[in-house]
């Protein structure tokens, strides 16, 4: 996602993001066909959980790194840790949103 937002100016791929959303996916998940799916339902991942999960998560990291740089890069440590700790490959932004992130094309 980072490269297709660096190679579009971050435009295509916000406009991308807003289409393929409601499928569960952004759009490097789209290319790699991964997709994220509801625990609660265990269906793709409606637009609004993507919502949560891609931009409102960001756009609070973003304000903590405003306000506090330590507080960021604690949280960074905290999601990588998380990512390893029950071997479900869940970050904490995945457990906060009631996501899993599947890997369709395996």
């Amino acid at each position: 996602d980072c490269a297709l937002a660096f190679i579009t100016f971050g435009i295509g791929w916000m406009i991308w993001s807003l289409i393929v959303w409601g499928e569960g996916q952004t759009p490097g998940k789209k290319i790699l066909k991964i997709r994220v799916y509801a625990t609660t339902t265990d269906r793709p991942a409606t637009w609004g959980h993507m919502a949560i999960r891609e931009f409102l998560f960001w756009l609070a990291l973003s304000i903590a790194a405003g306000i506090f740089v330590p507080a960021t890069l604690i949280w960074i440590t905290l999601e990588i840790v998380w990512f390893f700790k029950d071997g479900k490959s869940r970050t904490l932004r995945d457990e906060w949103a009631k996501t899993l992130v599947v890997n369709e094309a395996a």
